[in-house]
């Protein structure tokens, strides 16, 4: 969501700065109306994406990974706890197993 929010607000600035060049030269003058109101909603959009990029990481970082079978927390880069990260492995090698058969 954050990165949605990044590329669009760059987007618009970068799409107005092409809309005045091109109508400056094509029509010897733009209509410079809207153009704030883009800006800043293009400012906006990339400040808040700005701003939950940093949210997300703090509540990454934050917040404990768990087993999902028993809760435990688990080393970072880890899913499960170390005992139920062996019977893991051993239900999938038994489902390539039968799958083989």
């Amino acid at each position: 969501m954050a990165g949605i929010l990044i590329r669009g607000g760059f987007l618009l600035i970068v799409g107005t700065a092409v809309y005045l060049a091109l109508t400056e030269f094509v029509l010897e003058g733009a209509d410079t109306s809207l153009v704030p109101t883009v800006l800043a909603v293009g400012g906006i959009g990339i400040a808040s994406g700005i701003v939950l990029k940093i949210l997300g990481r703090v509540t990454a970082g934050l917040v404990a990974r768990r087993c999902p079978r028993c809760s435990r927390s688990v080393v970072r880069g880890r899913v499960y706890c170390d005992d139920h990260r062996v019977a893991a492995i051993n239900e999938q090698r038994d489902r390539e197993r039968r799958r083989g058969e």
